[in-house]
């Protein structure tokens, strides 16, 4: 989903994946592609270790879809709830200024 949402790439990519744990449904796989990619932010937990998440954001660079990708882990409990926005606010913070250091 970094590079395109249409449906011939997505269905490549999860087709060309290695996936760490089960593989999921590939519709209920792109439906949260589509919702990362419209919030900003990729929010994971189900492919790490047990009490981990993860918040990751893409970092831009002109004439290039994502150029990194900037991702704060921890522990779930300091992630979630009422702290996501916040964490998810520093990580694009973060992700703005590399993008503008290009």
């Amino acid at each position: 989903g970094w590079k395109s949402l249409e449906e011939d790439h997505l269905r490549t990519a999860y087709d060309n994946m290695k996936w760490a744990k089960e593989q999921p449904e590939y519709r209920d796989w792109a439906d949260q592609v589509r919702q990362e990619r419209a919030a900003g932010y990729a929010y994971e937990e189900a492919t790490l270790p047990e009490g981990l998440a993860t918040v990751a954001v893409p970092v831009f660079d002109e004439g290039k879809p994502v150029k990194y990708i900037i991702n704060a882990i921890g522990p779930r409990g300091d992630v979630v709830g009422e702290k996501l926005p916040e964490l998810v606010g520093m990580v694009k913070n973060l992700a703005r200024l590399a993008s503008e250091r290009r």
